[in-house]
């Protein structure tokens, strides 16, 4: 289990922050990073950041599962790097102005062109990077549950970060149909106790201008802006197909204790996996949706 020290002081940091102890995850043990060209305290632009020279601080497992852990930290703090420059490009798209008129000039589909180009280099990046450490050849299935035991449930119910920031934000940028299964509702509200204070504003403001990118691209008269949204989202479903795949795996060898653990039988793999389905088929949808108004 986490030691004592560790929950204590996790809790110190959820309560300073105004969070819910899952949300400073990535303040706590589990993103402690050091890069090899980097003092501790440095300032970093994620941009530029070169994460080949990234490896975690500590793993607090025995020698034989430590090797397991160490690539389920590195993929996380990879990810999360990558997750923080799929945001930046998305704040890009928000901020851009559009007249009542719905003209767009050169200036706007230049900026269409490069976020949108941006994002999917920068998604291709977050492929590979799943699908290089949370593999069951590199985070062994039977290290797992010793994994799970690190994270106290339920205060501890799953990532957070930017990981989870870029998702809500481009939900609420393209409208992605919100699924109406309950469960999913319970995973969006926790989310929101994950999120630090300025996430939070952050993400309100995306929800007021909702289905603006899927706007964009419906009233754009522009093929390559058009391609460049389809192979995006395209790439989103590829995400959340390897996601529920990596996870079924690794949830379904939980123990029985780690399905009661939280009153919503949280870690029931039929529920998760049901929930996953609802989240890829939202954003087939989105897919389908766009590329009929421009048929």
């Amino acid at each position: 289990m986490l030691p004592i020290q560790l929950q204590s002081l996790a809790i110190t940091v959820a309560n300073h922050l105004g969070v819910a102890v899952g949300g400073c995850s990535n303040v706590s043990f589990i993103y402690n990073w050091q890069h090899k060209h980097l003092e501790p305290g440095s300032l970093y632009d994620p941009r530029t950041l070169n994460t080949d020279c990234i490896e975690p601080r500590f793993t607090i497992l025995s020698e034989e599962e430590s090797g397991s852990l160490w690539y389920f930290i590195k993929g996380h703090i990879l990810m999360e790097a990558t997750a923080c420059n799929i945001l930046d490009r998305i704040m890009q798209l928000y901020e851009i102005d559009i007249n009542d008129n719905d003209v767009f000039d050169l200036e706007i589909l230049t900026k269409c062109r490069e976020a949108l180009s941006s994002m999917t280099l920068e998604l291709k990046t977050l492929l590979t990077i799943m699908s290089s450490y949370m593999h069951q050849n590199k985070i062994l299935l039977k290290h797992w549950p010793y994994i799970q035991k690190l994270v106290i449930l339920p205060l501890y119910d799953g990532m957070s970060g930017m990981q989870n920031c870029w998702l809500f934000a481009l939900s609420y940028v393209t409208n992605a149909e919100q699924s109406k299964n309950g469960e999913v509702k319970i995973e969006e509200e926790a989310v929101w106790t994950h999120l630090l204070p300025h996430q939070t504003a952050l993400m309100l403001k995306f929800k007021e201008r909702s289905k603006y990118l899927t706007m964009l691209c419906k009233h754009l008269n522009d093929d390559e802006i058009f391609t460049l949204y389809e192979n995006f989202i395209s790439g989103v479903i590829t995400w959340r197909a390897i996601h529920r795949s990596r996870a079924s795996q690794f949830t379904s060898i939980l123990p029985p204790p780690f399905e009661t653990t939280l009153p919503t039988d949280f870690f029931n793999l039929k529920r998760l996996q049901k929930v996953w389905d609802n989240r890829i088929n939202d954003f087939v949808k989105l897919k389908y949706a766009v590329r009929g108004v421009r048929s």
